[in-house]
């Protein structure tokens, strides 16, 4: 991160600088991305997310999904919901293997020398 001398800057440029940082790190962490106008039900998520709507509130329940309750009903936007299942990516077993192997093939190298 940069070093700022704040006795040399102006107040504007600290401004400036500030809001420059803060749209850096939004952009960084995705939570910039605009919600979308109309939040979804949780019919209409569980159909999104191609699961049971029992299977919904369960998750919901357990705060594993992210939601908002309004009252008794549940809503869901969608730009989350999409957070959501990418941070549930799983990466393929061939590339970790791989790299696992090629790990073990470095170290069994550098032991010989």
């Amino acid at each position: 991160m940069e070093k700022v001398e704040i006795s040399s800057v102006s107040l504007e440029e600290l401004e400036t600088k500030i809001k420059q940082w803060i749209r850096e790190v939004l952009k960084e962490t995705g939570i910039n991305q605009p919600l979308s106008t109309k939040p979804m039900n949780a019919e209409e998520t569980a159909a999104y997310l191609d699961m049971a709507v029992g299977t919904l509130y369960k998750k919901t329940a357990a705060c594993e999904i992210p939601h908002i309750k309004r009252g008794k009903a549940l809503l869901f936007h969608k730009t989350e919901l999409d957070a959501w299942l990418e941070s549930r990516k799983r990466q393929p077993l061939l590339p970790v293997i791989e790299e696992n192997l090629q790990r073990s093939f470095i170290r069994q190298i550098r032991g010989k020398e």
